[in-house]
């Protein structure tokens, strides 16, 4: 925020309320969250829908899509929860 970021792109802290924190730190710059380590497709988008509800502005992901057997499936399901605020489970 301080050195003039248009965007800060963070891991996932592990709770929505950490997450708060980031989101609120930053003030108005958007939070993406980082996609990590490949997890289970419930664990990743649970993480997503707590990051969208934290307030952040989206992911910027890559083994958690495209190592999947079926990223098209996966995406499906990020759309769901990032743009109609679905959650894990409707989403899957």
């Amino acid at each position: 925020l301080e050195i003039g970021a248009d965007m800060a792109k963070v891991k996932y802290p592990g709770s929505r309320e950490s997450m708060e924190w980031a989101v609120k730190s930053a003030a108005d710059m958007p939070v993406v969250m980082s996609g990590g380590s490949k997890t289970s497709d419930y664990e990743f988008l649970s993480s997503v829908e707590a990051v969208m509800d934290a307030g952040g502005s989206g992911l910027a992901v890559g083994r958690n899509v495209w190592q999947r057997d079926d990223p098209e499936r996966i995406l499906d399901a990020l759309e769901k929860v990032i743009f109609d605020g679905a959650t894990a489970d409707e989403a899957l």
